[in-house]
């Protein structure tokens, strides 16, 4: 496999959508990932917010393939955080919760709990980091 290594567009990327969620110097921002996460993301996803002034800390925690169900792709619904509740309330205790999981946490059933703690969650794709800096959100002004 690829080990890609940290490009500055990349992370000025992942710098400017933290901008665009409101991170704030002296925010305390979670990045969570799992064991299939693609590194480089979770590496810019801490970086980015280190320089935005944050209070960073990390959550990696294994994959899960549940072996009673058929593999699935794009759920929305991450089975890492299997209801531990420590976990769940170390993200609910950050200011963002930057989730660089496979699936995502959108359909979790332990999100509810992250967003009534006061986090925000930013899920970012476990594609490449070009994709990204490529499509970078605009300021909502047409360019056309």
């Amino acid at each position: 496999m690829l080990q890609e290594t940290i490009e500055p567009q990349w992370l000025d990327a992942f710098e400017a959508v933290l901008g665009r969620c409101g991170l704030q110097a002296g925010d305390t921002v979670a990045v969570l990932g799992e064991s299939q996460s693609r590194p480089v993301l979770l590496e810019l996803a801490r970086l980015a917010a280190a320089r935005r002034g944050a209070q960073v800390f990390s959550l990696l925690l294994p994959s899960t393939f549940p072996a009673d169900q058929p593999v699935a792709r794009s759920t929305g619904a991450s089975p890492v955080l299997r209801r531990l509740a420590p976990v769940v309330s170390a993200l609910a205790g950050s200011t963002l919760v930057v989730d660089c999981t496979v699936e995502g946490l959108m359909h979790a059933p332990e999100l509810p709990a992250i967003l009534k703690g006061g986090a925000r969650v930013v899920y970012v794709s476990n594609e490449h980091p070009e994709a990204l800096a490529r499509l970078l959100p605009g300021d909502g002004r047409s360019r056309w």
